[in-house]
Order: structure tokens, then sequence, then C-alpha cells
């Protein structure tokens, strides 16, 4: 099949069916997922500690459970009240002592990491919060360890609003990171107007989500965010064209990469050729930011198959990343038609685990 009849058929709703459609489906749901997360960060009650005895507060997690832990780091940095840090691993930091809050995050309960990083809580004597659907981790936490359970079902790339936003929530409840009320609805309204234009319905003249699929067809993307910023979304963009699209991406955040990354081009040009840079920006980053984004651009723009600035769309840093989350969902759910694969298998992980469960 051409090229340009194989891209026309992103216009093709049999054809987008055909492997997409559930993933398609849960797509169209989450306004009210991202909605419905909100409202239970805020009726859970909170955890019977004192706020004020945290000093630091660390995000356990693996791949889509942990992106919650990045943005609130984010949220952080820009005005909270104590240090964020995420890790992905099977071991606490040393420094994790009691006045530390230990967020676990795992959809399934079963993460092999996260288990063995709780079994260590205890020697530390830190205060604990899990987010879990159930599982091994609801069942083994100990007496004054909160428990917040999510609704089960979904493959947990897709249970990023449950597992991000009642921790964002229960984090600003605490005083610990500053989160306005009102983000909810903005949020929320931000996903909702996102969904409407990139729906499968939506032609690719005026679909972002399959214009983008389109560039990234047969190319390898380099998707750069900002610190503090847009890092973590483009870390999600990463992690969802690997598992949903099934294809080598990278991502890294300016300005570091225009330090040592935009040297990468030089010397493999026919591979370089195929690198297509999607940058994705925010209208409250550092002035000199934009700067760096246009020298860069001009450097590498004719080394590369070219540049796609991007902008979230909503009221607040929040509210636009999440818009952006969802554009990267929807458009390595179109790749993956595109290269008719369906999305929602992720075969090699599965076979990783009962690897690892059967100790090979």
């Amino acid at each position: 099949m051409k090229i340009s009849s194989r891209l026309d058929k992103l216009d093709d709703l049999g054809f987008l069916n055909e492997k997409g459609e559930e993933m398609f489906r849960l797509l169209a749901q989450s306004p009210k997922d991202y909605e419905r997360a909100w409202i239970l960060g805020e009726e859970t009650p909170l955890p019977n500690f004192n706020p004020n005895s945290i000093n630091q507060i660390l995000v356990v997690g693996m791949g889509g459970s942990a992106i919650g832990g990045n943005f609130m780091q984010a949220i952080a940095n820009m005005g909270g009240s104590c240090p964020v840090i995420v890790t992905k691993g099977y071991t606490l930091p040393a420094w994790v002592k009691r006045d530390t809050l230990v967020f676990f995050i795992s959809y399934s309960g079963n993460t092999e990491e996260t288990l063995y990083a709780y079994h260590q809580v205890k020697e530390k004597g830190a205060q604990c919060l899990i987010i879990t659907s159930g599982g091994i981790l609801a069942t083994e936490a100990e007496e004054g360890d909160m428990v917040l359970f999510v609704p089960p079902g979904l493959p947990p790339r897709m249970a990023l609003p449950w597992l991000s936003l009642p921790l964002l929530v229960l984090a600003s409840r605490l005083n610990l990171i500053n989160l306005s009320k009102d983000q909810g609805q903005s949020i929320a309204g931000a996903v909702a107007k996102t969904q409407k234009l990139l729906a499968p319905e939506v032609k690719t003249e005026k679909n972002q989500a399959k214009q983008i699929a389109s560039l990234l067809w047969i190319k390898t993307a380099l998707i750069w965010g900002v610190q503090n910023s847009t890092e973590a979304v483009a870390m999600r963009w990463k992690c969802q064209l690997n598992e949903n699209s099934k294809i080598p991406a990278f991502y890294n955040c300016l300005p570091e990469a225009s330090h040592n990354e935009i040297m990468a081009v030089e010397t493999l040009p026919w591979v370089s050729k195929d690198y297509q840079i999607i940058c994705l920006r925010d209208q409250e980053d550092h002035p000199r930011l934009d700067q760096a984004f246009q020298v860069t651009q001009k450097l590498l723009e004719d080394k590369t198959a070219g540049f796609i600035n991007i902008w979230g769309e909503g009221e607040t840093l929040l509210a636009r990343n999440y818009s952006l989350v969802l554009l990267g969902d929807y458009i390595s759910t179109y790749l993956a038609c595109l290269y008719g694969i369906d999305p929602l298998p992720i075969d090699l992980i599965s076979q990783f685990k009962e690897g690892m469960k059967n100790n090979i």
C-alpha cells in the first residue's frame, strides 16, 4: 500500500475501529474519568497524621503509575512546601524516614518493584499512602497505612486520571503542594475540549492528532519537553508510542537537550533524517526557552525530518499538560491503526512479568 493511500485511511472509521475501537472508547470516556477522579480525591478522608510533620514526599511507582508523581514534582518545584521525589525501582532512598510521606502507586497492586519497596518502608518509619485498584499491595497494607481504591478493569496506562488526580488533590488538601480547588473543573474542561477535537470522526484536516500521526509514520519521534513544565508529558508520549504504537520513541527536555542531544545528528545523517522532533511547549515557560527552541530548531531543521511545536490547551499548567497527554494518547492510537496493530495488548511486558515471576 502506498504511503498516501495508507494515510488516507485515517478518515476511514471502519479502518480505525478494526484495531482501535476499544482504545478509542477508553479515550472518549477520559473527560468523565478526570472529573470523577478529582472528586474521589476531594471526598476521600484525609489520613490520620499531622501534615506538619512531613518534610519530603516520595512517590513510588512504575510506568504510568508514576506520572502523577512527576506532575506533583513540577508543582512542588514551583511552589510547594516540601520537595517531591519520584522513584521507579525496588528500593527506597536511604534518606526516607519518619518525616517522609511515601505514596505507593500501583494500578494492579501487584507491581513487583513497588511491592519490594513497600516492604522496606516500615523499617524506615515513614507515613504511607497507597493508591491502587486492589491486589497484593492492598491486602498487605499494614495498620495505619491509608489505602485509596480506584476503579478496576482498565489497562494501567489508561488509568492515569485515577492514579494521578487523587494523588495531587490529597497532597493539596494536606497543604503540601499548592493546588486551587477550581483546578478540577479546569482540567476536566480542557480534556473534554481536546477530546472532541481529536475523536476519530473529526477529519484529518481539522484533527491535530491525525496530522501528527501522519508526520510520525515511519519516523522516529524525539519528544522534547521543558524542565518543571512539560517534561513529564514528554515521558508519557514516549511511553504511549512504545506501548500503543509498538515503535521506538525517545524523550528529553530543554534546555538540557540543547547541551548534548543536538550533537546526535552529525555522524549518522541517514539516521537523523528520520528524526521527527516534537517540542511540547507551555505559555508560562521561562522567556529564554523560546529563544532556545528557536536556535535549536534553526540548527537542526535541515538535519532531521522536521520540528513540530505544540502548546497545550487550558487555563492552568496542569490543565494544559493533561490536554497534551490526551493528544499523545490519540496520536499513538492513530499510529497503531496505521501500522495495523491493536494498541491494547502489551505481550512482551506480560511475558517479562511472567518471566520474573518464574525466576527466569
